[in-house]
């Protein structure tokens, strides 16, 4: 597992009206490997459960990137995920099969995105 510190810099006023620099501060871990050996149910509930207040949870933003598949794999709480890739066709069997679970906000453009010419 590679692990690797980011810094963010961000600024801010104090309670006088100064200008104060804060230094937000990132870990970053990387595990490459196969999806099917990761505990990724308990990841995924984990990530479910942060926001409800519910154990086991986890608060930390978690991707699976599937480099075969050129996926990235993104699910931000118990609401739902994101599903990204550069080309729109790798994620074509996706939007059929899950299509139900496109939430209505979004059902007009992802019908756009994918609507055959």
């Amino acid at each position: 597992m590679e692990e690797e510190k980011l810094f963010e810099l961000d600024e801010d006023e104090d309670n006088e009206g100064n200008k104060i620099e804060i230094k937000n501060e990132y870990k970053v871990s990387v595990l490459a490997d196969e999806v099917a050996s990761l505990p990724y149910k308990e990841i995924l509930e984990g990530i479910s459960h942060y926001e409800q207040g519910r154990e086991p949870s986890i608060g930390q933003s978690v991707y699976f990137i599937s480099k075969e598949k050129e996926i990235l794999f993104h699910m931000y709480d118990d609401r739902g995920c994101i599903i990204h890739s550069k080309d729109k066709e790798k994620l074509r069997d996706l939007y059929v099969k899950f299509n139900e679970w496109i939430v209505n906000y979004y059902r007009e453009y992802f019908d756009s995105v994918f609507k055959e010419v």
